[in-house]
């Protein structure tokens, strides 16, 4: 679909070439989803997409109808939980973040340091301290 779609249904606030290349790279990432075990609906074998936003054409691919977030995030930490190259710390303070000259290189919890080659912070629910965000203020990642 063409990139005029998103940015009218945005009032043409968003930056285009940003919208461009979500739109080059959604295909790909769609059929990436769908290896990883996500079912986008689909009714007698086409998909099933709908009206959001401003949108006025179908554009957007849904899974068990509003479950979409649901349906990405459980193959995401399913596939993340089989890469063998990738730690998951839950439910731990980081007291501090390792940073050598190429940047963040480990993170320390509690007495004990991990090294890595890339430092990934998923701390859900810090974007109340945001200007604009969609987040409720009493979500504050604690």
């Amino acid at each position: 679909f063409p990139v005029t779609i998103p940015l009218a249904a945005g009032h043409s606030v968003a930056d285009k070439e940003s919208v461009s290349q979500i739109i080059k790279g959604g295909k790909k990432l769609k059929t990436k989803l769908e290896e990883y075990g996500v079912k986008f609906d689909k009714v007698n074998g086409k998909y099933d997409k709908t009206l959001e936003g401003g949108h006025h054409q179908r554009i957007i691919f849904h899974a068990s109808g509003d479950a979409t977030g649901r349906h990405i995030m459980e193959a995401l930490i399913k596939r993340v939980k089989k890469t063998k190259n990738i730690t998951i710390i839950e439910n731990k303070r980081v007291s501090d973040i390792v940073v050598d000259s190429n940047g963040a290189s480990g993170i320390v919890v509690g007495k004990t340091k991990y090294k890595a080659s890339t430092v990934v912070l998923a701390m859900g629910g810090l974007g109340h301290r945001n200007e604009m965000s969609t987040n409720d203020k009493t979500v504050t990642g604690d």
